[in-house]
């Protein structure tokens, strides 16, 4: 299979291009100037998603996209660009280009804070109120859905929150875990699981739609906490040099359960189905 996967530069990225090199496909990332000595037999096709008129031309020749990339800390009408507006034209290129299948790496905050847990592909999505990153991928979800048409199928994974082994995200988890009460459930997934699930979602076996993608075993947020700071060998909690950002106590505080019965039935079985299992794990 002929791949482009975009965001190959980022922590999810970066190990999906390695994958699909293993199990021999022909990968071409997106980037936005060439980058030398990252990758072997790799191809780079310059573009940017913050400047969508730059992408025409980049799925030419592509079997399947794997779209990863975008704003994640962008807010308001950048996240807007990068997340709807790029990924609008990148669909507008898969589209011209008789591209396959359109597999779109999304994100569990579409939910929100989910009131009857789990969340299922189903579940209205009722992002944070004032939450660009959640509201541009919902808008982006909804661009997508309204454009696949002819050839191109979608795919959306609504993926939570990711770690693995010293990820910054985890090491820090512990710090903000202690500015908020913590009652509060929550889902994680290891990279590796979000890797393997991308790749299986490719395949044409698999139907296009939604899936939810994490790991069998949520836990309150104080949990999580305890098993980060058992796991890294660390039993204190440096005090935060700031409050926590209103936004984000907001997410950390939001139940965020979801359903895997769906990817589950298509063969889908985590490597890592408890955090306690992956924390130790870079892959």
């Amino acid at each position: 299979m002929r791949v482009l996967v975009t965001g190959a530069t980022g922590y999810i990225g970066g190990r999906l291009v390695t994958v699909l090199r293993s199990l021999g496909h022909e990968v071409r990332v997106l980037v936005r100037q060439p980058v030398n000595g990252r990758w072997d037999a790799v191809e780079q096709v310059v573009g940017n998603l913050a400047h969508p008129n730059s992408l025409s031309l980049v799925c030419q020749d592509v079997d399947v996209i794997c779209h990863l990339g975008g704003g994640m800390r962008s807010a308001g009408r950048d996240a807007t660009i990068v997340n709807v507006e790029g990924t609008r034209a990148l669909m507008d290129d898969a589209i011209r280009h008789h591209v396959r299948r359109f597999v779109f790496g999304s994100a569990a905050v579409v939910y929100g804070d989910v009131v009857s847990p789990p969340a299922s592909e189903e579940t209205v999505c009722q992002p944070l109120p004032g939450h660009a990153y959640a509201l541009s991928k919902l808008e982006a979800e909804q661009q997508l859905h309204w454009l696949a048409a002819g050839d191109t199928e979608l795919v959306v994974a609504r993926i939570a929150q990711v770690y693995s082994a010293d990820s910054p995200s985890i090491l820090r988890f512990p710090q903000l875990a202690a500015m908020v009460s913590g009652h509060n459930r929550t889902h994680f997934v290891h990279r590796e699981d979000v890797v393997r699930a991308l790749a299986m979602l490719m395949r044409p076996e698999h139907a296009p739609g939604i899936y939810n993608v994490a790991d069998d075993h949520p836990l309150t947020v104080q949990e999580a906490a305890s098993l980060i700071q058992e796991a890294t060998g660390d039993a204190r909690v440096v005090a935060a040099s700031s409050p926590i950002a209103p936004m984000l106590r907001r997410v950390m505080e939001a139940t965020l359960v979801l359903d895997t019965h769906k990817i589950k039935a298509n063969g889908f079985v985590p490597k890592y189905p408890a955090l306690e299992e992956g924390l130790h794990h870079e892959t």
